[in-house]
Order: C-alpha cells, then structure tokens, then sequence
C-alpha cells in the first residue's frame, strides 16, 4: 500500500488520516474511500517524521527531528500552511487543545508548550 515507505506516525482529525512516511520522506492522506494520496510538502519542508492533530482539524507537521533547525509546520484540515517555526532539537509534537502545541525535545529536557498558535 506505502510501497517502499512504511508508516512512521500518523494523525487522524476526523475522517482524515495522514500519514508519515518517514523512509521516503513522503506524507499521504488514507480516507475510508481512498488513498493513499500523496500530500505536497510546504516549500522547505523536509525529512517530515512526525504529525499530530488538533481536536478541530489542524494539523502539526515537525521535520528535521532532533536536529538544530527542527522545523514545525502547522497546516489546516485541508493542508494549507498557517504557520512555520523552528525549534531546536524536537523530538516530537502533540496538541494538548485546539490552539496548545506540545514540543517535546531531546531526552531529559523540559516539553516545551507554544499557546500562541
């Protein structure tokens, strides 16, 4: 189904599901009708790992994980960009509300949790 790619992590906000494809660096929507569809990247997004998403849709992309230019990418249901920073060193992201974003980041450092969304 993912050809060379296997799952790597994946979000569901609804009817959605969206998945990273971290090995090919790829992300692709599934729905109960079809997919998987290839998802176009924000420009500058690479080497995706890691999604989550909100409770009303929105969605956190983070690539570069554990590296100095760790970047999030945070994308509306339909996957038009809304909002692009980095942040050193994240590991992983979830959302803890619709506008609460938690950055988890290298082992034994304090998460770190953006409300400015």
């Amino acid at each position: 189904m993912f050809g060379a790619g296997q799952p790597h992590s994946s979000a569901a906000p609804g009817a959605i599901v969206w998945v990273v494809l971290a090995a090919t660096g790829r992300v692709v929507k599934l729905s109960a009708t079809g997919g998987p569809d290839d998802f176009v990247l924000p420009v500058g997004c690479t080497n995706p790992s890691r999604i989550a998403s909100a409770p009303n849709g929105t969605v956190a992309l983070l690539s570069n994980t554990t590296l100095a230019n760790s970047a999030i990418w945070i994308l509306n249901s339909d996957g038009k960009l809304l909002d692009h920073f980095t942040e050193a060193f994240a590991t992983d992201v979830a959302w803890e509300s619709n506008a609460v974003l938690v950055i988890a980041r290298q082992s034994g450092a304090d998460f770190h949790r953006d409300d400015g969304l």
